[in-house]
This record gives structure tokens, C-alpha cells and sequence, in this order.
């Protein structure tokens, strides 16, 4: 996914199979130019592939590269404009301009954040349209997002870690959690408060990041610790001066370090 200077955000496949999961964001398996939503039912079989696409048409059964790369806008409200996006194994999170969170794709592990109510269904759960994350999150200004395999985390103005999803290997920062269905606040990935009353120099979470199941999360202003939460392929708290960290889903990470920008 990328996103333009106009606030709108672009989708298209790498691989195959493609949008098998709806994480594309088109509506349906097919792409469209609409930027209106319209209710996705929650399918009951495999995804077929595109029907009649727009021109060129992208053949989701080819194996060679061509237009099945050309990348097609996700559907979402009128209105509604992406300043950025993060992606997962199948899944995708994408921040608004106003700081709504908008999720789409594989909802297997309740990556999606779609409701108390959802279980955990083998699998079968998924969205084509993206849709908003609400419960604690509605009325939060979210500024950033990170996706692992199957679990999303967002950040709000305020500094919290919200996560939901898959949790068992601890990636949600969330206490004896394996799914979460709602965002929880992730205390884990927080720095602790601040034992100064008034201190101006307070730390907060700079930033976020996630693959795989591994979550990270760096503070400031001044004293750029991180945290990792989860099965990740660095230490869970880095005592480096960090401003900011990259996790991929193949299991490495690497970081910037603003002493020596290594």
C-alpha cells in the first residue's frame, strides 16, 4: 500500500495469491475508481478472482508480471483521508487524517478490531472494505500504526499503545492475553511513569513498529529507549539512544541509533 499527497491510498499485489483476504481494500476482488463504501457481506467461500476490473484488467491467475501490479484505490467514506499505512501478513491499518484507525483483510486472530462480540472462527473471518476501529478507540486521536502477522497496534496523541489481535507469544504488550478482540491499552510498551511532579522532560512513545509477532515502541524526548514485546529477534529493551526501529516478518531488525546513525 502507498498513500498520495491527496490522502488517498493505493493498494495492489505482490504475489499470489492475491487479495485473497480482501486485504487489498477494494470492496470486493475486484478494484474500483469509487472512493464510497458499501457494506461488505462477511463471505462464506474462497475468494473469487476479478470479473470484469478496471482497464487494464489485473489477472489475479497469472504468474507473470503486468497490470496485476498497477496499483487501484482503496475504497473508504467520502471524506476520509490516509496521512499513512501499515501492513501485515494479510492485513492492513490505515490512519486517517482526523486520527480515526481504519483496518481491512484477514481478520483471523481479530486483527481487525471489529467487535467484542467476534470470535475466533478457523479463519473464516475477513473484510474486503475497510472499516473504522471504534470501541476505546472512538473519540482517540490516533497518530500511528504497526502490524504484525496478526495483530495491529496504534498509537494516540496522548502517548498510549493501544494493541488487539493475536497475543500469544506476549506481541500485544497486554498481560496473559493470547486474542484480544478490542484495542487494550499495551502498559508493557509504555515507559513508566514519571516520579518528577511537573517535570517538563516527561517520556513519552515516540513511535511504533511491529512484523511478525514482535512489537517495539521508542520514547523521548530525551532518552530514546525502546521496548520490544512478543517473539522478536532483538532484546526486549535496548539501551541505545533510538529513533527508530524497522522489524520484518523473516525475523530481523534493524534500528537507528542517533549517536552514531547506526
Amino acid at each position: 500500500m502507498a498513500v498520495t499527497t491527496d490522502g488517498a491510498a493505493l493498494s495492489w499485489a505482490t504475489g499470489h495469491p492475491a487479495n485473497k483476504f480482501g486485504e487489498l481494500g477494494w470492496g470486493s476482488s475486484s478494484p474500483s475508481t469509487s472512493s464510497t463504501t458499501t457494506a461488505a457481506p462477511v463471505p462464506t467461500s474462497t475468494p473469487t478472482c476479478p470479473s470484469e476490473p478496471l482497464s487494464p484488467a489485473p489477472s489475479l491467475s497469472s504468474s507473470s508480471p503486468g497490470p496485476l501490479w498497477d496499483p487501484y484505490p482503496v475504497l473508504l467514506p467520502d471524506g476520509v483521508h490516509i496521512e499513512s499505512v501499515t501492513c501485515g501478513l494479510a492485513h492492513a491499518a490505515l490512519v486517517a487524517t482526523n486520527g480515526g484507525l481504519w483496518t481491512v483483510g484477514c481478520d483471523r486472530w481479530l486483527q481487525l478490531g471489529r467487535s467484542a462480540s467476534s470470535t475466533w472462527q478457523g479463519g473464516r473471518i475477513w473484510q474486503s472494505t475497510a472499516k473504522q476501529v471504534s470501541g476505546v478507540l472512538q473519540g482517540q486521536h490516533v497518530t500511528a500504526s504497526a502490524c504484525g502477522d496478526d495483530h495491529t497496534c496504534a498509537l494516540t496523541m496522548d502517548g498510549h499503545v493501544m494493541c488487539f489481535g493475536r497475543g500469544r507469544d506476549g506481541q500485544l504488550g497486554l498481560v496473559a492475553k493470547e486474542v484480544a478482540a478490542l484495542p487494550g491499552r499495551a502498559v508493557q510498551l509504555e515507559p513508566p511513569a514519571s516520579t518528577c511532579e511537573g517535570s517538563s522532560s516527561r517520556r513519552a512513545v515516540m513511535g511504533i513498529t511491529a512484523g511478525g509477532n514482535c512489537t517495539c515502541s521508542w520514547f523521548g524526548p530525551k532518552i530514546g529507549e525502546a521496548r520490544c514485546v512478543g517473539k522478536c529477534p532483538c532484546s526486549r529493551r535496548l539501551a541505545l539512544v533510538v529513533e527508530q526501529i524497522v522489524i520484518s516478518t523473516s525475523g530481523h531488525a534493524c534500528l537507528i541509533n542517533s549517536r552514531d546513525n547506526a
